[in-house]
């Protein structure tokens, strides 16, 4: 049985309120009397606890964040917010289809959805990854109004890339163009290898729109490498690297099919994209030109 060390309940309220959700049982000054229900209630100071240590493993054991989360829910089933842990765990650890279900079930708990930016951006990765445009959009639409609030500076240069990737497979392109020249313009100091994922996105909705000399434009001197070893990860199960965006294996093939110089590879990866892609995706005119 894994027991947990004393915790003076002050600390548990406080750690609680201070992650990305924050749960009306676990905050402000109402949060004592919370965690103490009568009558024989499950007890919501473990659950509490449980949650407060979930967040702060997140980053460093999103595993044990997700065991941390599913005591909690076993603790206390009544809040959703051990549900956006466990889906944010799970999508760190790359499974999506999982970290899916758990945010739909998060949310029809909690229909607003998470107070906090992280959340929704995993619940937007976790739509987009299981081919769920339009609920990706639009969640990534939500999350470009307070992207700010993001801690990560990797979550925060992720977030307008993802979202007009999401917003074109949406049929969306107007919008995409947007969040990227609103969000993503300038080639300022990023992660080595950012700029394929950056400037490719804009690239590729500049190709879409018919602008392409603006695209080459935006594609010019931009390398690979980077986004062939996160296509491999990606086959292989794996979550990508920590502080590059999640997005789809389609859309990294439309990617390399922008960016490579090869042209037998560029309508390789174009052919790739249309075996993934579904029938009626607004994206496939495009890219059944190129695959000849």
């Amino acid at each position: 049985m894994w027991l947990l060390p004393p915790m003076p309940i002050d600390t548990v309220v406080q750690l609680a309120s201070d992650t990305s959700v924050r749960p009306e049982v676990c905050r402000g000054r109402s949060a004592r009397a919370a965690l103490w229900p009568p009558d024989g209630a499950p007890s919501r100071v473990e659950y509490c606890r449980w949650l407060a240590r979930g967040y702060s493993a997140l980053e460093r054991d999103p595993l044990g964040a997700l065991a941390l989360a599913d005591r909690a829910t076993a603790r206390f089933r009544g809040d959703a917010a051990s549900r956006w842990l466990a889906g944010q765990a799970l999508t760190a650890l790359g499974r999506y289809a999982e970290a899916d279900a758990r945010f739909r079930e998060a949310t029809r708990m909690a229909p607003l959805g998470p107070s906090g930016a992280a959340p929704l951006q995993d619940l937007a990765r976790a739509a987009a990854m299981t081919g769920d445009s339009a609920r990706a959009a639009e969640a990534y639409g939500r999350l470009l109004a307070r992207a700010g609030a993001l801690a990560a500076e990797a979550r925060r240069q992720a977030a307008p890339v993802e979202a007009a990737l999401a917003q074109m497979n949406a049929g969306e392109l107007d919008r995409a163009l947007g969040t990227l020249q609103s969000r993503g313009e300038g080639r300022g100091v990023r992660a080595p290898g950012w700029e394929a994922y950056l400037q490719g996105a804009l690239g590729l909705a500049y190709s879409r729109a018919g602008r392409e000399p603006e695209a080459q434009g935006a594609l010019r001197d931009v390398g690979t490498s980077v986004l062939s070893l996160h296509l491999a990860t990606l086959r292989e199960g794996g979550a990508p690297a920590r502080g590059l965006p999640v997005i789809p294996e389609a859309d990294l093939h439309a990617l390399l099919g922008m960016l490579s110089e090869d042209r037998a590879e560029r309508a390789q990866h174009w052919r790739r994209y249309l075996e993934l892609v579904p029938e009626g995706a607004p994206t496939r005119a495009h890219a059944a030109e190129r695959a000849r």
